[in-house]
């Protein structure tokens, strides 16, 4: 399986079952997908997958970029392929996109110089892709044909009866140092690993992983935390959401896969690029590559008395149903707001004037509001950006099923 982000040009192949092409689209996809799986039903259903503008394709079930078809043109033909192994081209399995009417290191792509193996072609329009090594042989267009870096795969893995798979893989710029640790299983072995742009690591969990964190580091083990990604598994279930109430340093896409999970309903993704916390809605949030969330900014006592950290007091006190608090309570959960989802979440929202309303287009309109909740929601719509942000949501940001893996890519937008 392959994540395919907007702009890359990329084709978006659907496989049947034994290797048979189904599928070719002409545009940017999100997706390589069996003919078993299934992403979508409508575009709305790309939107809560975090595809934001993206468009389903309803014969093939996958979110595309841009048009939802083969492209604007029958002719057109992919600009380099990722050859079957050992086969000298054979399916492509990603391909750069041609102009209209051109075909760009097809040939050599498809019917190949090289003997296949796993490198990616480079974009035809990037380089005129192909050539004689146009096909995704070992000397393949990514590397010499200015088309993006190869990628790994999910590779098939057989299920660990009793265990979940947790599978992560990095497409940053930067190394991350990764540690998976619950407070009852201890840490996962191997622990603090460091994990190379676009390289893989499988972590077997027990079958009781309770409140379990995958931790990833930027400077070393244990140094600078980038991000902590909650994740539990408990009687066959596993939970998981895409967290970003402490901070913001890294987009992330989070699965699973396998038993009841399915594509549409059990992945939340934040297609964001790795340079997104430059564009923190507060100059003094950016905290070198992080972006800190309102909760994290005002529990350190040196902002505690700042305007951001008191931005919530006047809406609290001309809130007739909201309990006495701060807007620290507001933003953390803390305090009254503990246990006070509806009115937490209206106030972060802007909306304590109309604390049961459900229309998230009124979100985040009227000020004050959480701004760190609405850029990050910007990014990110199926994020967690606050204590209590899943109240009043349509879609879960919770999910749970019976997953024999879950995979979790960092950075997968490229």
């Amino acid at each position: 399986m392959r994540a395919q982000p907007a702009g890359t040009g990329a084709f978006c192949f659907r496989l049947a079952r034994g290797g048979a092409l189904l599928v070719v689209l002409a545009s940017g996809c999100s997706a390589l997908l069996h003919d078993d799986a299934s992403q979508c039903r409508t575009d709305g259903d790309c939107e809560k997958l975090g595809f934001a503008r993206w468009t389903c394709d309803r014969p093939s079930r996958v979110c595309v970029a841009g048009a939802a078809s083969a492209g604007g043109s029958s002719s057109s033909t992919a600009g380099g392929a990722r050859s079957a192994s050992g086969q000298g081209g054979g399916i492509a399995g990603e391909a750069g996109a041609a102009p209209d009417g051109e075909v760009q290191g097809g040939a050599s792509a498809m019917g190949g110089t090289q003997a296949g193996g796993v490198g990616t072609a480079g974009s035809a329009v990037a380089s005129g892709g192909g050539g004689a090594n146009g096909g995704g042989g070992a000397n393949g267009g990514g590397a010499s044909g200015g088309g993006s870096a190869p990628v790994p795969d999910w590779m098939p893995l057989a299920p660990a009866p009793g265990n979940v798979w947790i599978r992560v893989r990095s497409f940053c710029a930067q190394p991350l140092w990764l540690r998976a640790v619950s407070p009852q299983s201890g840490p996962l072995s191997p622990d603090n690993v460091k994990l190379e742009t676009n390289a893989a690591l499988d972590l077997e969990a027990p079958g009781e992983f309770l409140s379990g964190q995958v931790l990833a580091y930027g400077s070393g083990p244990g140094q600078v935390l980038l991000h902590a990604i909650s994740l539990s598994v408990s009687a066959g279930f596993s939970y998981f959401s895409l967290q970003y109430v402490d901070q913001f340093a890294l987009p992330i896409e989070i699965s699973g896969f396998g038993g009841s999970c399915t594509a549409l309903d059990h992945t939340r993704r934040c297609g964001a690029r790795e340079s997104a916390p430059g564009t923190c809605p507060e100059t003094f949030l950016k905290v070198g590559a992080l972006c800190l969330s309102p909760r994290t900014y005002c529990m350190d006592p040196a902002n505690q008395g700042s305007a951001y950290c008191h931005a919530l007091d006047a809406a609290i006190a001309s809130c007739s149903s909201c309990p006495a608090g701060s807007t620290l309570d507001v933003y953390a959960g803390t305090g009254a707001y503990a246990s006070e989802a509806r009115l937490a979440a209206a106030l972060n929202r802007g909306m304590s004037a109309e604390p049961d309303s459900h229309d998230a287009t009124l979100y985040y309109q009227q000020p004050p509001f959480n701004t760190y909740a609405k850029w990050l929601h910007g990014l990110c719509p199926t994020a967690v950006a606050f204590s209590h942000d899943d109240f009043g949501t349509t879609q879960p940001l919770y999910p749970a099923c019976t997953a024999s893996e879950i995979r979790i890519t960092f950075c997968p937008a490229r």
